[in-house]
């Protein structure tokens, strides 16, 4: 038979445990937040192109430059030190 005192390290361990999901909660909270937001305006630019909504070329081009990462600058091409491709 296992007397209690014999489980209050156990009890102990596993109250402290509880605390760290509450913990990293936030965190992942503020992680998922980051992600989506940037994730949400790359679909909608690719759905927008690939469905063919967009007809302004300028904007085709801004939205496509923000998709694949540089900056976009009217009648330029990728910003210094980055290569088109």
């Amino acid at each position: 038979m296992v007397s209690f005192r014999a489980l209050c390290p156990l009890d102990s361990w596993q109250n402290s445990r509880r605390g760290i999901p509450r913990q990293k909660t936030p965190f992942v909270s503020n992680v998922s937040h980051e992600l989506k937001t940037p994730l949400t305006t790359i679909r909608m630019y690719a759905d927008l192109l690939g469905e063919g909504r967009v007809t302004d070329p300028g904007k085709a081009k801004r939205y496509l430059h923000t998709i694949i990462g540089y900056r976009y600058s009217p009648g330029s091409g990728p910003t210094q030190g980055e290569e088109e491709g």
